[in-house]
């Protein structure tokens, strides 16, 4: 399963559904970090 996860927000409608998905991976995972980059 994934440790990391880099996530690139921008506001838009995907990159909010990716945020949705990022969240539903993490909380599988006990020792899981989502780092999060504002793009534009």
């Amino acid at each position: 399963m994934y440790k990391n996860i880099l996530l690139a927000v921008d506001g838009s409608e995907h990159s909010l559904r990716a945020a949705e998905e990022a969240v539903k991976i993490t909380s599988l995972c006990n020792d899981c970090t989502v780092e999060v980059v504002l793009c534009g």
